[in-house]
């Protein structure tokens, strides 16, 4: 299974096109936290919740806080899959997504299962680390 993670806080319409254009690949399931934004957005996850699971957050807790709500819920699904993180303001394009997906599968499958792959922007391009 390929999760894709985007922690909202605030968003704008910037969030609901990466979703559909996300959507459109079939690749991931799709995991939204709304990070405790308020009445006034809504519409914008109303919106998001025909591309993605919807969770929310009461209160504004923090990214870190999101990431783990989401963590914690695809951990009780009881099932194994790559995850991949965004953000909902646009800053990261579909096909960079898609990339990290690619490295993170390939580097799943050739390694031992008992061992988690990880990456960050710094990292140069196929460089992972295992934890």
């Amino acid at each position: 299974m390929r999760f894709l993670v985007i922690p909202a806080y605030e968003p704008d319409e910037k969030l609901i096109k990466l979703l559909k254009d996300v959507s459109a690949l079939n690749l991931f399931q799709i995991i939204v936290v709304n990070d405790g934004s308020g009445d006034k957005f809504n519409d914008i996850f109303n919106m998001a919740k025909e591309y993605a699971i919807l969770l929310n957050h009461g209160i504004n807790k923090g990214k870190g806080a999101a990431l783990k709500t989401a963590f914690t819920y695809i951990k009780n699904l009881n099932t194994y899959g790559i995850i991949v993180t965004a953000d909902s303001d646009g800053q990261h394009k579909v096909s960079d997504i898609v990339k990290v997906e690619i490295l993170l599968f390939v580097d799943v499958s050739a390694s031992s299962s008992q061992y988690l792959p990880i990456s960050t922007r710094y990292s140069p391009m196929g460089s992972t680390q295992y934890i």
